[in-house]
């Protein structure tokens, strides 16, 4: 499974290749049907791992993209990869109901302005899992995983892994920086001497 492989294979620049091929007659006609397909799936996952507020969905274009992730749901129903239904179907077909779902519950419940479908992914988990494997090994024991761990989140986690199968998950800080700082006292002594000054 490589997810960076599959994205650069469909994009858009995919499937204008192929529509300029089928002009000038260097494909056949049914091409179209496969540059259309990738189009309408690099939508869909544009949308399911949106990062900025103008690709995702909002509480004004969600009637749009409801009516765009149904009419993926019906074109997976109708979609026979190989021979016959795949766990593929039933896996995008889950993922696209679930993220209306959840988009619906966050713009009625909790009043949400927009959804970003990236903070749904796990690429920030799966990124760590490569980073433990390159310090650690492709199988490291429980004991390297955890001390692998500990300099992952000391680093803060800066460094992004070449050749990674996982989308970039644009999290660069793992420990929590919005903890309150105490503020600082200063001396009784200090205090004295400046009250005497005065």
């Amino acid at each position: 499974m490589n997810v960076s492989a599959a994205i650069n294979f469909f994009s858009i620049r995919t499937a204008s290749a192929l529509e300029t091929a089928v002009k000038n007659n260097v494909l056949h006609k049914d091409a179209l049907s496969t540059a259309y397909f990738i189009r309408t799936f690099h939508e869909w996952f544009s949308l399911l791992s949106s990062k900025e507020r103008k690709t995702s969905i909002t509480k004004n274009n969600k009637e749009t993209k409801y009516i765009f992730l149904e009419n993926i749901i019906n074109l997976i129903e109708e979609t026979q990869f190989d021979k016959g239904w795949k766990p593929l179907n039933t896996g995008i077909i889950m993922a696209t109901l679930s993220f209306i779902d959840i988009c619906e519950t966050l713009f009625l419940k909790f009043n949400y302005d927009f959804v970003l479908g990236h903070r749904f992914t796990q690429d920030a988990l799966e990124n760590i899992f490569s980073n433990i494997r390159l310090k650690a090994g492709r199988t490291p024991t429980s004991n390297q995983c955890l001390q692998a761990l500990k300099g992952i989140s000391v680093s803060q986690y800066l460094s992004d892994i070449d050749r990674s199968n996982y989308a970039n998950d644009s999290d660069y800080f793992l420990l929590d920086f919005f903890q309150k700082k105490k503020p600082t006292q200063t001396h009784p002594t200090q205090d004295r001497k400046s009250t005497r000054l005065n």
